[in-house]
C-alpha cells in the first residue's frame, strides 16, 4: 500500500491500480448505459465523477472503490472532491454516482455495502450544503487562505474526527505535521495514517469505547513515530520529519528578499 520513503521511489502497485481502475471505469460506463438505461450525457457525468474517485484512491491509497474504507471515502466526499469541483451541476450528482458505482460493484462482484457507506449516501443534503458553501466562498475569495475557507476546513476536520478519529496533528512536544509537507514528510504521514486507520477499524470490532480506542491509538502512533526504522537508515520518523522541515524552512528563508533587495 505504501510507496517508499525515498524521494521519487515508486512501486508497481500504483500502475497496476491505475490499469485496474481504467478497466473498471469502462465496465461501469457500459453498465450505466446498458443495464441502468442512462442517457449518454448522464453516463458521461457519472463516468467523470467516478474517474475522480478512482484516481484519488489509486494515487493516495493504491486501492479501488471496493477496497476503500470509511476514512478514504468520507475524505473524498466531504473534502477532496468538493475542492476539485468546478461545475456545481456535476458535483450535485456525486451521491448518485456513488450509489450507481457501488450498485454496479454489487452486481458484478457481490460487493457488500457496509453501514457507513449507507450513511454517507444518506447525507446528501449535508454534502450539497458543503459543496455550495465552498463554491460560494471560493467565488468570493481573493485570498485562498482567508478565514472562511479555514473555517470550512476546520468544520470538516472536526466532523471527520468525530466519525473516524483522525490522526493527531502533533507527534512530539511542540512538533506537528506541516501544512505544506516535503516528500518524506508526506510519505511518512501517509504511512502513519494508514497504520492509524487500520488499527482503528480493528479496535472498533473489539470495543465501542471511543475514549479507550483514541488513547490506545495515540500510544501506538507516538511509539511508531519515535521508533528507529530500517527504511530510514535507523532514524525515527519524527527525526526525519523535523530535519526535512528545518531544511525546507532554511530554503524558504534564503529565498526571501532582503531589505536591500526590496528597496
Amino acid at each position: 500500500m505504501r510507496i517508499g520513503y525515498e524521494d521519487g521511489d515508486t512501486s508497481g502497485a500504483g500502475q497496476e491500480c491505475a490499469d485496474s481502475g481504467a478497466e473498471l471505469l469502462v465496465r461501469f460506463a457500459m453498465w450505466c448505459g446498458n443495464s441502468a438505461h442512462l442517457s449518454d450525457a448522464d453516463v458521461g457525468t457519472h463516468y467523470q465523477n467516478a474517474s475522480v474517485l478512482v484516481d484519488y484512491l489509486c494515487d493516495g491509497f493504491s486501492e479501488g472503490p471496493a477496497e476503500a474504507g470509511e476514512y478514504e471515502l468520507r475524505r473524498f466526499v466531504d473534502n477532496v472532491y468538493i475542492r476539485t469541483c468546478s461545475d456545481v451541476s456535476i458535483g450535485a450528482v456525486l451521491p448518485d454516482t456513488l450509489a450507481l458505482l457501488y450498485g454496479f460493484l454489487t452486481v458484478e462482484s457481490g460487493f457488500q455495502w457496509p453501514e457507513w457507506l449507507e450513511e454517507i449516501l444518506a447525507e446528501r443534503e449535508r454534502y450539497t450544503m458543503r459543496l455550495h458553501q465552498y463554491l460560494h466562498i471560493l467565488a468570493a475569495a481573493r485570498d485562498p487562505e482567508r478565514a472562511d475557507i479555514r473555517n470550512w476546513l476546520t468544520d470538516y476536520r472536526d466532523d471527520m474526527d468525530s466519525r473516524c478519529l483522525l490522526l493527531p496533528t502533533e507527534f512530539a512536544d511542540g512538533a506537528s505535521w506541516g501544512e505544506t509537507m516535503g516528500m518524506r514528510e508526506s510519505a511518512l504521514y501517509d504511512e502513519a495514517n494508514a497504520r492509524w486507520q487500520r488499527d482503528r477499524l480493528r479496535m472498533l470490532q473489539e470495543s465501542a469505547d471511543m475514549d479507550d480506542i483514541r488513547s490506545e491509538l495515540t500510544a501506538r502512533y507516538l511509539q511508531w513515530m519515535h521508533m528507529p526504522q530500517d527504511e530510514l537508515d535507523g532514524q525515527t520518523p519524527s527525526a526525519v520529519i523535523l530535519a526535512e522541515q528545518d531544511e525546507n524552512g532554511a530554503e524558504m528563508r534564503q529565498a526571501e528578499p532582503s531589505g536591500d533587495d526590496e528597496a
